[in-house]
């Protein structure tokens, strides 16, 4: 999935759990947490692709982890479980940050398992090679595709704001 797509699952996930706006925050930014280690990474990118404002285009990410395994390497580690359960799970505890911090990074993974195939599948247990390939790579929908997805969400949280 996308990243603004995370978010707002994270902003359903505080909706149905009642956080506070602190604790929403935290969740929120823990939704996306997995790809936000990326952006620096997809503007380097842009860059190197001669792309407008050095914005990287989705064929631009198809090649990249032969050019750059170190930049696979941190995308695979930030979406496998060892690195939630030894490097996110003690960051909430030791911070004392809310544990749907840790539930919504988790359900990041989840969801990007459904939402990744082929080069890009999710190796749920990095460093171990072991994949788990999705049915479709939803993080490289066109945006009219990423709009209707966004627009069912966020018809998602209206409803439960409503009927909260």
């Amino acid at each position: 999935m996308d990243f603004i797509s995370h978010a707002l699952i994270g902003w359903i996930i505080c909706l149905l759990s009642g956080a506070n706006s602190n604790e929403s925050f935290w969740i929120i930014f823990f939704s996306v947490i997995p790809d936000i280690v990326l952006i620096p990474v997809y503007i380097i990118m842009g860059r190197e692709n001669k792309r407008f404002l050095w914005i990287a285009k989705n064929g631009d990410w198809t090649e990249s982890n032969l050019k750059h395994p170190v930049w696979a390497a941190i995308y695979d580690a930030t979406h496998s479980l060892f690195f939630a359960l030894l490097v996110i799970y003690p960051f909430v505890l030791f911070s004392n940050l809310p544990i749907l911090g840790l539930i919504a990074y988790l359900i990041h993974i989840a969801v990007d398992i459904f939402g990744h195939k082929e080069k890009w599948a999710i190796k749920i247990f990095y460093p171990l090679k072991f994949k788990i390939k999705g049915f479709s790579n939803a993080w490289a929908w066109p945006v009219w595709a990423l709009a209707i997805s966004w627009g069912i969400l966020l018809a998602i949280i209206i409803f439960l704001q409503k009927s909260i």
